[in-house]
């Protein structure tokens, strides 16, 4: 019968282009832990009941040792909650940390933290945000990027990577943000490449796969941002055209 009544469901939306508001338990408040400020390895940061989920390793500081970014993932089974909507039966919620340590000697120590920009999965029609191979340090900055999918409800689907720099105040800003959307009905697609300390941004958008697509420049705000200004970063944008 449920599998009758979310095929109805599904045909609807698709149909509508309306979002869906899923049957799905309320969703649960988290408690963080506080992570360790030193650890002779990244293992050592991982409090009780959290898994490292991804790692990178790189210079952040310009001093020519490796540091260390890591995700950390929560694994508390009462932050599955049961779904009877569209999407799967139950849907993780568990929060996400996303950290910086830096290489002191044979210790790292914790430089910075940050539990808003990866989002808690709370629609089961969206896919994860965050992948295990979406973080990277090059070049002397710290790469995160996040992604949006929906299988019903939605037919934009776009990657955002953020640049962040740390400063001597161990403070991640960000200084770089790439965004591609596709609309999915459509078939247009936007992306926008925005440069912080020149400020900035590369638009390039593509209406028909036969015709060259169209590149603009736009001015963005000169100046880096606190990474605790931003907030969930699936709702974070820098177009400046809208």
């Amino acid at each position: 019968m449920r599998s009758l009544r979310t095929f109805a469901a599904l045909a609807m939306v698709c149909a509508s282009g309306l979002a869906f508001a899923a049957e799905i338990e309320p969703i649960p408040k988290v408690r963080y832990p506080m992570l360790a400020k030193r650890a002779s390895a990244v293992e050592g940061f991982v409090p009780a009941g959290w898994s490292l989920e991804a790692r990178a390793e790189g210079d952040l500081d310009g001093d020519g040792v490796p540091d260390v970014a890591f995700v950390l993932h929560g694994k508390d089974p009462a932050l599955v909650v049961k779904n009877d909507g569209l999407g799967a039966d139950e849907l993780d919620t568990n929060p996400r940390i996303l950290a910086v340590a830096l290489r002191r000697g044979d210790r790292f120590e914790l430089a910075a933290q940050n539990k808003t920009l990866i989002p808690r999965l709370e629609d089961p029609v969206m896919d994860d945000p965050f992948e295990g191979d979406a973080l990277e340090i090059k070049r002397g900055t710290l790469r995160v990027s996040l992604r949006l999918f929906m299988s019903a409800g939605g037919w934009t689907t776009f990657r955002s990577t953020f640049t962040f720099r740390l400063d001597e105040g161990r403070k991640l800003n960000l200084v770089g943000f790439d965004k591609s959307t596709f609309e999915r009905n459509t078939g247009e697609g936007k992306t926008v490449s925005a440069n912080l300390l020149i400020g900035r941004a590369r638009i390039e958008t593509e209406r028909d796969g036969r015709a060259p697509p169209a590149v603009r420049w736009r001015s963005v705000p000169k100046r880096a941002l606190p990474i605790e200004a931003l907030g969930n970063g699936l709702d974070f944008n820098l177009d400046p055209e809208g």
